[in-house]
């Protein structure tokens, strides 16, 4: 028994059927409530149907009365937008089964209601990254203390496409010390001058200095110069001697 939706003829859900009645073929309509039967208003058509019914003609029936609307696509809509704000993604359109929607047992519409294809947002921006710390450099001098310095550049990535730079410094300094520096030496003051080096006549008096102001050290040059300067001297005394020569005072 096929069950035909007659709603456009007011009369709701029924089972539509076909009943002989004293040799002659006559289609009756009985609704959900039982024992309630009555000739269908469908009986002016029975002269379209043949005496034997199936679900085919049931159908044929249908579509004399209401026509049936097999339905149909609507445009497809505007591709969404694409579903990343970078890179690859996907995008959506759809379309509906409305243009004209299925009536009457009318077929649906045949294939997707909604359709999927790749897009390219752009390229992603990228922050950039910090590469490792590089060799510290040599020292700043060559003795005593002084600084040493590594780097290191912000291309690990780089930023690219509006990401963000590096946070922090490309570089980086300490403090270091090259050993002890060498020391030149340096005179002191010179001496007092010693006394004359005769008690009489012509001699000569000395004085001193010595390398320790400061001293040579870590390979530092000595003093440069002598260490002892000498003058001559003469006491203002005559000498007397085995020549027979007397020395006074004058």
């Amino acid at each position: 028994m096929l069950v035909v939706d007659i709603e456009d003829l007011q009369i709701s859900w029924y089972q539509l059927r076909y009943q002989p009645a004293n040799g002659s073929g006559s289609y009756h309509y009985q609704d959900t409530t039982p024992h309630r039967k009555r000739e269908s208003p469908l009986l002016p058509y029975r002269d379209c149907c043949p005496t034997r019914t199936t679900p085919s003609r049931l159908l044929h029936l249908a579509r004399t009365i209401n026509q049936i609307v097999d339905g149909g696509w609507s445009d497809w809509s505007p591709w969404s937008a694409c579903n990343v704000t970078c890179g690859a993604g996907t995008q959506t359109r759809d379309r509906t089964c409305t243009n004209p929607a299925p009536a009457n047992f009318g077929a649906d519409c045949v294939g997707l209601g909604e359709e999927t294809q790749p897009c390219d947002a752009g390229p992603c921006p990228v922050d950039g990254g910090w590469s490792d710390w590089g060799a510290w450099t040599g020292c700043s001098v060559t003795c005593g203390v002084g600084t040493e310095t590594r780097e290191r550049t912000c291309n690990n990535p780089a930023p690219a496409n509006g990401g963000a730079g590096c946070v922090g410094l490309g570089e980086e300094t300490q403090q270091c010390n090259a050993g002890p520096c060498p020391v030149d030496g340096g005179w002191s003051d010179w001496g007092a001058w010693s006394a004359c080096s005769v008690t009489c006549g012509n001699g000569t008096e000395t004085r001193e200095r010595t390398c320790n102001n400061p001293a040579p050290a870590n390979g530092g040059a000595g003093c440069v110069g002598e260490t002892h300067d000498t003058r001559a001297c003469n006491t203002g005394m005559f000498c007397s001697g085995n020549s027979g020569y007397t020395c006074t005072c004058i």
